[in-house]
């Protein structure tokens, strides 16, 4: 048995949740590298580097298990924006899986349970992304929940993270921090007759009756952002290690698709050096002649994946995944006959696939003899 002591560096996980509006987004992205997993397509007006948006919850976790492995690329801090509509993928595959039209169909609370079971998995998979260097940001919305303590008969309303009850407690136990942002109004006058004003911008840092909130890091209970989105940042940057200070742990096996996939090829056109004058240089004919070659086996790869859309589609196309190897699979398990399209499938066997996709993804690797 090893025994150690003293500090351990690592990377950080971090939840910033908030009301609507508040900058939660432009506030993460102050933080080294970013690269977000955008499931609300919120970072549209930003310039920032993101993923496809997922649209299943197994497109969201390949996601996560290929950022676990540094050697696929670069970035420093992986934001998932948000937790809150990442739960709704999440519960649209339970029932998926329980063949159910809504969580509260399985009866006796079961429904709640598995959802937090695989909102645990998650948060299971993204320690692994931390594990390998790389800091890890959950944003969230905030809500108020009426709450009673057990000791009082009293009730008061609290801020929380926007997640079913079973959920929101599993981000405040696995994150190092947890803080809370929203606009601090003042009240001034005397007596009944009393007007708001300000409504200035704060990080809140610390765990009080009206919101939740914790770090380890003794960070003054309240921080003022008005007009600096990277002032939370300043003020964790002594806690955050670089990423070659990090002693990286052994990442598992990265699971789904293998080759360069988006956020890669955007990680590589960054790193890439630009030639100097005297070096030799594609000309621009050719050089688009290059890109529609690209363009064009990019497409081959799929071989016409645009026959149809939705989860599906954009698992195959990130996992690299063809037509015909779908149709092959329902062949060989005996579900359709040969020479029927993928397009023809019922719904309801697409909805299937989606959410059997990593026994489904398996199969087809075999099949290739991978």
């Amino acid at each position: 048995m090893n025994i150690n002591s003293g500090k351990k560096v690592s990377a950080q996980k971090i939840v910033i949740y908030g009301v609507e509006g508040i900058g939660k987004s432009e506030m993460a992205s102050h933080f080294p590298s970013p690269v977000f997993i955008d499931t609300e397509a919120s970072t549209s007006h930003m310039d920032v580097h993101r993923t496809d948006a997922p649209t299943s919850w197994p497109m969201l976790m390949e996601q996560i298990v290929w950022f676990s492995n540094p050697n696929n690329h670069n970035y420093k801090t992986l934001i998932v924006d948000t937790i809150d509509w990442a739960e709704k993928l999440c519960a649209r595959f339970v029932c998926a899986n329980g063949n159910v039209n809504g969580i509260e169909d399985f009866g006796f609370g079961k429904g709640f349970n598995y959802l937090a079971e695989e909102m645990g998995r998650m948060l299971d998979l993204l320690s692994n992304v931390v594990n390998s260097g790389t800091n890890v940001i959950l944003l969230g919305h905030a809500h108020i929940r009426t709450l009673t303590l057990p000791e009082d008969s009293g009730n008061f309303d609290k801020y929380e993270l926007r997640l079913q009850k079973k959920v929101a407690p599993l981000p405040k136990e696995w994150a190092d921090a947890v803080v809370f942002c929203n606009y601090k109004t003042l009240l001034s006058g005397e007596g009944s007759k009393k007007k708001a004003t300000g409504g200035r911008r704060v990080i809140f840092t610390n765990h009080k009756s009206a919101y939740d909130a914790k770090n380890r890091y003794g960070l003054p209970q309240e921080i003022d952002f008005e007009g600096d989105a990277g002032k939370l940042y300043s003020v964790l940057q002594p806690h955050i290690p670089i990423r070659a200070d990090i002693q990286i742990q052994q990442a598992p096996a990265v699971q789904g698709n293998e080759q360069a996939t988006e956020p890669q090829q955007q990680e590589q056109k960054r790193n890439e050096q630009p030639q100097k004058e005297h070096e030799t240089q594609v000309p621009q004919e050719e050089q688009k002649q290059l890109e529609a070659e690209e363009t064009q086996a990019g497409q081959q790869a799929t071989q016409g994946n645009s026959s149809f859309s939705g989860p599906l589609y954009d698992l195959m196309n990130q996992s690299q995944v063809t037509e015909a190897e779908i149709e092959g699979l329902a062949v060989r398990s005996g579900h359709f006959p040969e020479g029927k399209s993928l397009g023809s499938f019922p719904q309801d066997y697409l909805d299937h696939i989606v959410s059997q996709w990593e026994s489904v993804l398996k199969s087809i690797k075999q099949n290739r003899g991978q």
